[in-house]
């Protein structure tokens, strides 16, 4: 089942509200590349974190500081969501005729047992094969892809969930990784790569 999708375009990038629909918005923003000496990431607790600037692959796991805490995000996937469903949901949108969902599914994991539930997991954003930026930025749920907050349960470690985001990519600017760029990773952040 498609949610139902509004476009905006947006000079600037979108906020992390949550919404019920898919809502592509355009944006463009510099995208960093990862440093070859990346800064050290210290720790979380008793959790040693994953450097600023780290490239890692899909499948691949990264220690990133959450609250006053730690997770580990495992990128299970990077896939072009329905395409076709989504342009059809958006057909008086002229701007959706360019744009390609993408579905960017992952494993968040309590890593020291901090107490995470009911609250909002990082969002991770979608970067070209090359890093940069897509210039579409995609909110909501679509086809089999649910963004999933933790339950009031994920306050022990080793507690996972699952859960998704919607990338916006476009011809020629197609998702080919994704970023984690919060606090002290926004000018270095840790990427994951098809």
């Amino acid at each position: 089942m498609l949610g139902a999708a509004a476009i905006a375009a947006s000079a600037c990038g979108s906020g992390d509200d949550e919404q019920d629909s898919a809502a592509p918005t355009t944006a463009e923003t510099s995208a960093s590349e990862p440093s070859e000496e990346p800064a050290d990431a210290g720790t979380a607790g008793d959790a040693e974190l994953t450097e600023p600037g780290t490239e890692l692959s899909v499948g691949d796991r990264a220690v990133l500081p959450f609250e006053e805490g730690a997770i580990g995000i495992t990128v299970t996937s990077i896939e072009e969501g329905d395409t076709e469903g989504f342009r059809a949901d958006n057909a008086d949108n002229p701007d959706a005729a360019k744009i390609i969902p993408y579905y960017i599914k992952y494993t968040v994991e309590n890593v020291d047992g901090s107490d995470f539930g009911n609250t909002s997991v990082p969002r991770l954003g979608g970067i070209t094969a090359d890093g940069g930026t897509t210039g579409t930025v995609l909110t909501g749920s679509l086809g089999d892809c649910e963004q999933v907050r933790p339950d009031e349960d994920f306050t022990e470690v080793g507690a996972t969930f699952e859960t998704c985001n919607l990338q916006g990519g476009q011809e020629g600017r197609e998702v080919g990784g994704v970023k984690f760029d919060e606090d002290d990773y926004r000018d270095d952040p840790v990427v994951w790569m098809k």
